[in-house]
């Protein structure tokens, strides 16, 4: 599984994004290896998930050493980055879509650097 960075115009800037394009989210909730978007909040937070014993590789623009993998309760295996659990939002259809950015004030956009992206949003 490849991860690549894409700037994004909307939020000015380069994000991590899936294989398909679509923009990663972190849940601000979750520190260090504990998961805290389970059950019906999958339903809108897909994690960006990967075969056991498979290992993610970055694109340019990424860092290849911060990629890696953290064990879900339910036993499946996630894809990590700079430690941010990766997730893509369920109202993203598009490549540059970034619908899910302040959602709740704890999901924000991994930036390619590292850090989260946090942009003043409209209440949703």
């Amino acid at each position: 599984m490849k991860l690549r960075s894409s700037h994004n115009t909307s939020l000015d800037a380069s994000l991590v994004i899936s294989p398909k394009g679509l923009t990663l989210y972190h849940f601000t909730f979750e520190k260090g290896k504990r998961i805290e978007c389970t059950g019906p909040c999958l339903k809108f937070w897909p994690p960006l998930l990967i075969k056991k014993g498979a290992k993610p590789t970055a694109g340019p623009g990424l860092n290849a050493r911060k990629l890696g993998v953290i064990r879900r309760p339910d036993g499946r295996y996630q894809v990590t980055y700079y430690g941010f659990a990766l997730y893509t939002f369920g109202s993203d259809r598009r490549r540059g879509d970034v619908k899910g950015e302040g959602v709740e004030g704890a999901w924000w956009a991994v930036g390619a650097s590292g850090k989260l992206v946090k942009q003043p949003t409209t209440a949703r």
